[in-house]
């Protein structure tokens, strides 16, 4: 079903990939990005493998199963920056490796732990106009930012400074799966065990909770994937609902999108979505082990 807004509606354009481990084949694809050149970036998680898919089809796979430096272990959350380096979170190895544009590891960041710079089954990393670098440390509930070089920054928690606190703060996250930066630098975090978006400055502090817990357009079960759009929007693919949403910068829901009444067949656990150069949506339907390309028609309805 598609749910269509003011702003136009969302309509499916293309099913890449089936269940396998032949290339374009896909076993539960955890994370996506796109490039300038429209090229999409698959984390395939249980092949341990990214696959990349050119506008023409062209399918390039590099990393294999791994600890060491170039391979992977349950990677997700991808993303690319202009010069076309690749970061990859490794789940499985507690990190994260920058590739070159040939598909060489030249960097790692973290390792498993709590401290600042170490990860915990981290899911999601998103770049800054400066090519910060954000990751969403989900077994230790908070997002860590880095330097281009790796260096680390800042620590988001959610909670504010100890002088300040009173009790439990309403804004901690917990396990967080997801982060997006959207043109204004503001950071988006997809706060997965607390159903909903919390919205940070620059810098890391509170600006905004977007969306609560609910099954209804404009709710959130399990929100994993965030994006952030050419329109000051973001989307977000929610595990617990099975669908995808775009909502206004504010929280207001635009769109909605769980899957067709055909034989294409209905989104299963989403969990990564990014948006192309050209404003396609491209999503991660995790556990239908496929990926979808969806277009927003700009009309009234």
């Amino acid at each position: 079903m598609i749910v269509s807004a003011r702003r136009g509606r969302l309509r499916l354009a293309e099913i890449l990939g089936s269940f396998g481990q032949a290339a374009g084949q896909f076993n539960s694809p955890g994370g996506i990005a796109v490039d300038r050149q429209c090229a999409v970036y698959v984390s395939d998680s249980y092949n341990h493998r990214i696959q990349k898919i050119t506008p023409e089809g062209e399918v390039l796979i590099f990393g294999q199963m791994g600890t060491g430096r170039g391979y992977l272990l349950n990677p997700q959350g991808v993303a690319v920056d202009a010069a076309l380096f690749v970061y990859i979170v490794e789940q499985g190895n507690h990190r994260v490796q920058k590739f070159d544009p040939e598909g060489r590891s030249v960097q790692t960041m973290g390792g498993l732990g709590s401290t600042p710079g170490r990860f915990n089954g981290p899911t999601g990393v998103a770049l800054d106009t400066y090519h910060n670098v954000y990751v969403a440390d989900t077994g230790n509930s908070r997002v860590q930012c880095f330097t281009p070089n790796g260096h680390y920054r800042f620590t988001i928690t959610g909670r504010p400074p100890a002088s300040a606190r009173a009790g439990k703060s309403p804004a901690a996250l917990r396990r967080p799966r997801g982060v997006a930066i959207d043109d204004h630098s503001s950071i988006y975090v997809a706060d997965t065990a607390n159903d909903r978006i919390v919205k940070f400055d620059s810098a890391g502090a509170l600006l905004a909770i977007l969306c609560s817990s609910g099954l209804q357009v404009g709710a959130l079960a399990e929100p994993a994937g965030l994006a952030a759009d050419q329109s000051d929007c973001v989307c977000v693919v929610e595990m617990g609902n099975h669908r995808l949403q775009r909502l206004s910068a504010t929280g207001k829901p635009l769109q909605s999108f769980t899957g067709q009444r055909t034989a294409a067949g209905k989104l299963s656990c989403p969990s990564a979505v990014a948006v192309g150069p050209n404003g396609d949506i491209w999503l991660a339907d995790t556990s239908n082990h496929r990926v979808l390309r969806l277009r927003l028609d700009q009309t009234q309805t």
